[in-house]
């Protein structure tokens, strides 16, 4: 077996070994609910489904509905834009945003207390990889993206 499929095999148990909260906040936080929260926090005004849906890999239907749960929970306002009505605005509500803030507070002060038993240089070096991994990531993602769409001109 070479480096590559014992790395697989690693990380394969590790994601089943190391079920923990802080995970599992980190999770909900990039997918879902509190992805669509901070990412309305982020952009600091209204956004389109589409943006969202684009954003998180979630296909418009998903997204819909999120944003209908959102909604329901009094987090989301959505509106059609008065410059184009085809489109639908969707704005973070005062309770939204409070809430957006308590997730990513949580989420921080996980991540904080884990970094600071780490240390400076192993914690450097875990962003240093992870950087490189993702960046690797998109780039082979990005050519077999590009090799589909030669294909299907031909």
């Amino acid at each position: 077996m070479d480096y590559s499929e014992t790395a697989i095999g690693a990380l394969e148990k590790i994601t089943v070994a190391y079920q923990t909260e802080i995970l599992e906040s980190i999770d909900r936080y990039s997918h879902g609910e509190g992805f669509a929260l901070n990412y309305l926090l982020s952009k600091e005004e209204a956004a389109q489904p589409s943006e969202i849906s684009s954003a998180s890999g979630s296909s418009a239907a998903a997204i819909a509905a999120l944003l209908g749960r959102l909604e329901k929970k009094g987090l989301v306002t959505r509106s059609v834009d008065s410059e184009d009505r085809r489109k639908i605005r969707v704005f973070l509500t005062e309770k939204g945003r409070r809430e957006a803030n308590r997730h990513h507070a949580e989420l921080c002060a996980g991540l904080r207390a884990i970094f600071t038993e780490m240390g400076e240089r192993d914690t450097d070096e875990l962003v240093r990889l992870v950087e490189r991994f993702l960046q690797i990531a998109m780039r082979l993602e990005s050519e077999k993206k590009g090799k589909e769409i030669d294909q299907a001109k031909r």
